[in-house]
């Protein structure tokens, strides 16, 4: 809306400034329908060249296997032992060099997005993780597929399309903002909103729903068909493990819903006009009524005197439960939330205040190595995931790749330092750049010295390598 009332200025500038002014305000209004009347029109045709393409044009794939998910962590981490270990400072090989690139905004909507023509009081309330939701919705209009097949996909998008349907789309929207919501969150609202509308057991409405909404507000994704069922493809730009994809003109599109068996399907590959790719970076923390079921004290064993209370918010925790297993650089990158910040900042800025950076890196590393009890995924969920800084503080114990991501956040955010993640086939820790000389283990990238910190090695002071690491066969991934 916003581009079509600055299109509107720059015509009446411009007629004024060549001394064509209106005639009368009748005039200027007709003028200012015609104009939102090209705008919707652009939204009303890119619907429905998809609505005519979804109709007729699905072609045969094969899903690709799922990356699998990175080697569990060793049972025991080691304690370090000075006398195992030479004091002299080693330079270390690595492989290959990940740079992430996270989006600078989010995808926008398709504009404009009118207002129905008729009012619409009746609201569709739902539950996204504590927050009390609603969006404008008649029931009586709600649209249902006859059929997944094209014909039927064709004629309920074309439904979906109605202007009757542009305030659900407008509030969902408006959610996004209010929320704080990055676009796994955005997807998990579609995700909720729909169920609301059509229970959970009806998959194909629910994933028919997420679709439009998606691609109305901007988002890259494409519809499946499989097992008799319709499935959401949704690309990102990280690696995600553990979920089958398939690539589509160079860019993967992953199954997120867990029931996806494999084999070919068919799928609709045609672009939404103005489509921009889904993120799986977290930008901001989305703003989550808090909800506390517990409080727990961090010490450190170097530190007896510091204790830091916190008390998790567990809407946020059930939020995390939904991420996919991804690449390591999305936790660190999202850093923590800001209740988190308020808890333990204070208190370790305390700590560290007057310090050197190494002296202060020590600190921290001790803090992340003793603070925390050690234990594998597997043992604690069952299965492998990397947690966010948040989620670390939450359970009960933490492992190699969580204490690196904790770590990682925690210089970059107290100390303003650079920061690799180090990335070997069982373990994960980081490298940490120094303005001043520091003794140690060491890369050498682009020019810089990255210190060793491995906040897993219990015990060891920044610069040691836990033993047998492979350096030849560690990525490194810049934040």
């Amino acid at each position: 809306m916003k581009k079509i009332i600055l299109c509107l200025f720059a015509v009446a500038f411009f007629r004024i400034s060549f001394g064509q002014l209106p005639d009368s305000n009748q005039e200027y209004e007709a003028f200012k329908r015609r104009a939102l009347r090209e705008y919707t029109d652009f939204r009303t045709r890119a619907n429905a060249d998809y609505a005519d393409f979804v109709r007729r044009a699905w072609k045969w794939v094969k899903s690709e296997p799922a990356d699998s998910i990175p080697a569990p962590d060793p049972p025991t981490p080691p304690v370090y032992d000075p006398n195992e270990q030479p004091d002299t400072p080693r330079p270390l090989p690595f492989g290959d060099v990940t740079s992430p690139r996270p989006p600078e905004v989010r995808p926008k909507p398709v504009d404009p997005i009118p207002d129905p023509v008729d009012p619409i009081d009746e609201r569709v309330t739902f539950d996204f993780f504590g927050a009390s939701c609603s969006v404008r919705i008649d029931r009586h209009s709600i649209v249902r597929l006859d059929n997944n097949s094209g014909n039927g996909i064709s004629k309920a998008w074309s439904a979906l399309s109605d202007d009757r349907f542009n305030a659900m789309l407008q509030d969902c929207l408006r959610l996004r903002d209010e929320l704080h919501l990055c676009d796994w969150g955005y997807f998990q609202l579609c995700k909720r909103l729909a169920a609301a509308l059509y229970g959970t057991d009806d998959t194909d409405n629910n994933v028919l729903l997420q679709a439009y909404l998606l691609s109305q507000s901007g988002y890259k994704m494409r519809l499946a068909r499989a097992e008799g069922k319709l499935y959401l493809l949704l690309p990102s730009d990280v690696l995600v493990y553990g979920r089958m994809y398939t690539e589509l003109g160079g860019t993967r599109y992953y199954f997120f819903d867990s029931n996806y068996s494999g084999g070919r399907f068919q799928v609709c590959d045609f672009p939404f006009s103005g489509e921009q790719m889904f993120s799986l970076y977290l930008r901001e923390f989305p703003v989550l009524p808090d909800s506390e079921a517990f409080c727990r004290e961090l010490t450190a064993t170097g530190y007896p005197d510091l204790r830091i209370p916190f008390c998790p918010n567990q809407n946020l925790m059930e939020f995390f439960n939904t991420y996919p297993y991804c690449r390591w650089d999305v936790h660190a990158l999202a850093s923590l939330s800001d209740k988190a910040k308020q808890a333990l900042y204070p208190a370790l800025r305390e700590q560290i205040a007057g310090k050197s950076a190494p002296d202060a890196a020590n600190f921290l590393i001790n803090f992340v190595q003793t603070a925390f009890c050690y234990q594998t995924d597997q043992e604690q969920f069952g299965y492998e995931r990397p947690l966010f800084g948040d989620e670390t503080l939450n359970y009960p114990y933490s492992d190699c790749e969580d204490r690196a991501i904790l770590y990682s956040v925690l210089v970059r955010d107290l100390l303003g330092l650079d920061v690799l993640l180090l990335c070997y086939p069982e373990h994960l820790a980081t490298a940490v750049c120094f303005a001043e000389a520091v003794d140690g283990d060491y890369i050498q990238f682009e020019g810089r010295r990255y210190i060793v910190c491995d906040p897993t090695y219990i015990g060891a002071d920044i610069g040691r390598t836990m033993p047998d690491m492979d350096n030849r066969k560690a990525e490194i991934i810049v934040l």
